[in-house]
């Protein structure tokens, strides 16, 4: 009968043989320069968009959009670990989430527009009130927020 020492030995063995498989189908499985793609850069999203992909979308370089409120755009089942946050992934490769993402286009409320400087001019009534917005605490944005929705709350996006 082996001792335990024995079995922790081996299993660590496997394990860093397992690593240095994953590692180097990594480095040989670019699946990018057999099929190309036009990916997207992650950090050209808007806010309330962001990657996802789990290990197998990571490694082909097939990572999705996912927006808040829903799954991603194409509508893979977000249901597992997220790895291309957790790797850092820096493009998109989903072509179906893409060409979506590019469809839809979110509107921004008057408080988005009057921070970017898109709106000017207001009068004195409608500038402190967005003053106060970008002052408040949650409770009082939430107030404003039911008192003026087409001001600060976002319309959702229909896809």
């Amino acid at each position: 009968m082996y001792s335990s020492a024995y079995y922790l030995q081996a299993l660590l063995l496997l394990s860093k043989r397992l690593n240095n498989l994953i590692i180097n189908h990594r480095e040989r499985d670019d699946r990018s320069y057999f099929k190309p793609n036009k990916q997207m850069k992650t950090q050209d999203l808007k806010s309330g968009f962001s990657i996802f992909g789990n290990k197998g979308a990571v490694w082909s370089n097939e990572c999705h959009i996912i927006g808040e409120g829903f799954g991603t755009l194409c509508g893979n089942p977000a249901l597992s670990t997220n790895w291309a946050f957790i790797e850092e992934v820096e493009h998109i490769g989903c072509q179906k989430c893409i060409e979506v993402y590019n469809q839809a286009e979110q509107p921004k409320t008057t408080y988005e527009k009057w921070l970017s400087g898109e709106l000017r001019n207001f009068g004195s009534f409608h500038t402190s009130l967005l003053e106060t917005y970008q002052k408040a605490d949650s409770n009082n944005r939430t107030r404003l927020e039911n008192a003026f929705p087409e001001w600060f709350l976002a319309k959702s996006i229909t896809i």
